[in-house]
């Protein structure tokens, strides 16, 4: 099967763009490996306890994380799951393989969607410019996540 490819994959450029410091106000990466869980009261949880190790927080907007696989509360028992690039076996298939289509809905994201990863100093600046919820740590704080458009991609 062919590798996954973003709509960045020809477009990105990795490299140090802009004034050259030891401490980069901004770092613009990009983060690969997606698969899109949910709709089963009860059973999705469990299944990303069992197969991935992700004990998930049941609060909204919260962010759980096993080893290096990380899953996102988008809403009741649906989750974004976010692992490695190459891994084998994916997250999607390891829950594919736990939850039946009767009990939950799985769907591979990596030719679907991009996500970018900003950090840096300066990173919620950036954000805040151009999203549309209230990132202040007050509001979202560490471990939490939301859904947004940004400078309306």
């Amino acid at each position: 099967m062919a590798d996954a490819r973003t709509a960045l994959h020809a477009v990105i450029r990795p490299g140090v763009f802009g004034r050259e410091t030891a401490d980069p106000g901004v770092v613009l990466s990009e983060r690969r490996g997606l698969a899109l869980t949910g709709f089963a009261p009860g059973v999705v949880a469990g299944a990303l306890r069992d197969t991935l190790g992700i004990a998930v927080d049941s609060r909204p907007n919260r962010a759980s994380a096993g080893g290096e696989t990380l899953a996102l509360w988008l809403g009741p028992e649906r989750y974004l799951v976010l692992s490695p690039a190459g891994r084998r076996p994916a997250a999607s298939a390891l829950l594919g393989q736990a939850l039946t289509p009767d009990r939950a809905g799985i769907v591979q994201l990596d030719h679907a969607r991009t996500i970018v990863r900003l950090s840096g100093r300066n990173a919620r600046d950036v954000l805040a410019k151009g999203c549309l919820i209230d990132i202040h740590p007050s509001a979202l704080p560490a471990g939490a996540c939301a859904q947004t458009a940004l400078f309306h991609i």
